[in-house]
């Protein structure tokens, strides 16, 4: 075993109570149940994985999976990483698609690189708790099966940290964090079951430069631009969301760090004149291939993930209109 992975090892055991080793996984108490000591609790596997997202989690007991490491420590720190952890990551080729240098600081506070505006970190809202297959929670099994009958992924859930509130205030929503460079700077709940009339709650913080999926998307030949994190899950991987149909000079600074060649802005059927306008907004400060895919009725949810593709490869209109049009 490395340095760099003996020293993230120190770390889990710094939070978590060591209980044995078996060849080449360990296990620790689990700190998303209450498993008695009598449980092997979690188990973490350090050789699972495929170069890009090394280790997998399991604990048989409340059914929490995490598909690497990196996912596990961030939902053990809260939905963000210190900034040793960072640093330490950072420096690794183990998620490269993920860990992105995004922005040059990895300090309390992220800056996007060429610009005054500073994104602070915020905490994910109480009674968080990633969602997944397994899940025994009733809450949490009621809304995976909604996002999987949306059409989602356990994949895509997975790796874009999904999860939810059993009870409190955001109980009922799925709760979506957006991270730059792993950093959590930004939520957004959707309501998924209960009473509230409110479909979206997010959390009291600055939109300056924040987007759904961009550390997924770093490496994306193709982004497409939407409006809601839901939408960019739908996508997949170079799925983009803005959290609403507004696009500020912060986010569009954002899009540039990514390497992608070509984006699509698809945004709901019912925004069609902010489609052009942002088409047009991110080409011109961009200087790429901006292409406008304009959706005759709904979201890109609810037209779903083979159709999208099939309509971004055939409908998709490259180019922008003048500022005149606009």
């Amino acid at each position: 075993m490395n340095n760099r992975l003996e020293r993230v090892k120190s770390l889990i055991e710094a939070k978590l109570e060591f209980r044995s080793h078996t060849d080449h996984e360990d296990n620790y108490t689990c700190p998303f149940c209450t498993a008695d000591e009598s449980s092997d609790g979690i188990h973490i596997n350090w050789e699972k994985g495929d170069g890009e997202l090394v280790g997998k989690v399991i604990c048989h007991q409340c059914g929490y999976k995490a598909g690497s490491i990196v996912w596990f420590l961030r939902d053990i720190c809260g939905g963000h990483l210190p900034e040793d952890l960072s640093r330490l990551l950072s420096r690794s080729v183990w998620e490269s698609d993920i860990v992105k240098e995004l922005t040059p600081s990895l300090g309390p506070e992220a800056t996007l690189k060429g610009s005054a505006t500073v994104i602070p970190e915020v905490q994910l809202p109480k009674h968080f708790r990633r969602i997944h297959a397994g899940s025994k929670d009733p809450l949490s099994r009621l809304a995976w099966r909604y996002l999987i009958g949306r059409g989602l992924t356990p994949e895509d859930m997975e790796r874009f940290g999904v999860g939810c509130c059993g009870k409190g205030k955001y109980s009922g929503y799925a709760i979506f964090p957006f991270h730059i460079e792993g950093r959590l700077v930004y939520w957004q709940g959707r309501r998924v079951f209960g009473a509230s009339d409110q479909k979206a709650m997010n959390v009291s913080a600055s939109r300056q430069g924040v987007l759904y999926g961009i550390d997924e998307a770093a490496d994306a030949s193709t982004v497409v631009v939407v409006e809601a994190p839901i939408d960019a899950l739908t996508w997949g991987r170079g799925g983009v969301a803005l959290a609403g149909s507004f696009c500020n000079d912060r986010m569009v600074e954002t899009l540039s760090r990514l390497k992608a060649k070509r984006v699509i802005i698809c945004l709901d059927a019912d925004a069609t004149a902010k489609t052009q306008k942002i088409a047009y907004r991110v080409h011109k400060d961009l200087g790429r291939k901006v292409g406008r895919l304009i959706l005759k009725q709904g979201d890109p949810n609810k037209i779903g993930r083979e159709k999208l593709h099939r309509l971004a490869a055939t409908k998709t209109i490259w180019g922008y209109e003048s500022r005149q049009s606009m």
